[in-house]
């Protein structure tokens, strides 16, 4: 079986971290590099600094829960009589994060709906943040696979049809989780 490697950044709010994941037989993670950040302004130069050490060309990214917003809304919907699903959480997105709409991207996931019911885990991130990351990685020619944030990374692998209450302790970051059926219902980042 042929290993092939996966390139991953873990971004949390004093760090920066570039980490090969080995697949195959023996799969393994290894960190390359760890980079301190004293300021928000600092991500994009940490990231360069990767990018010319390390060669690449495409990445996955963990980010902390505390510079992403994770929420799930249950809504009443009919596209008959409200339109657009993502209209309608755009509406309920805009009262429940401080950030203004125009200041943050973010993308949805259905987790279930039965007749109008719908239960949806929302993602957003702040777009000055996101537009640093993919600016500096654009620049060096690198795609981004995906960005996720790390309660939903843990919630995907631990499957489970019942409510699992996941501590997830690191050097980087500590996050408590509310999980069921591979969705987040509830995430908080902890530090000392």
């Amino acid at each position: 079986m042929k290993n092939k490697n996966k390139n991953i950044l873990v971004i949390v709010k004093n760090e920066i971290q570039y980490a090969e994941i080995k697949t195959g037989r023996t799969p393994s993670v290894e960190v390359k590099q760890s980079l301190r950040i004293k300021k928000p302004e600092d991500v994009n130069e940490k990231i360069q600094e990767i990018c010319k050490k390390h060669k690449f060309k495409s990445v996955s990214i963990l980010v902390s829960d505390e510079l992403i917003y994770i929420l799930k809304l249950d809504l009443d919907y009919s596209i008959d009589k409200d339109g657009d699903l993502r209209n309608v959480i755009s509406e309920r997105l805009e009262k429940s994060i401080p950030e203004h709409i125009s200041d943050i991207i973010w993308d949805y996931k259905v987790i279930s709906h039965i007749d109008r019911h719908y239960s949806v885990e929302v993602a957003a991130m702040r777009r000055d943040l996101y537009d640093k990351i993919h600016g500096t990685l654009d620049k060096f020619g690198i795609k981004i696979r995906h960005i996720k944030p790390f309660s939903v990374a843990i919630s995907r692998v631990i499957n489970t049809n019942q409510f699992a209450l996941i501590m997830y302790f690191s050097s980087i970051e500590n996050v408590i989780t509310l999980i069921k059926n591979n969705y987040v219902y509830f995430a908080a980042s902890v530090y000392d």
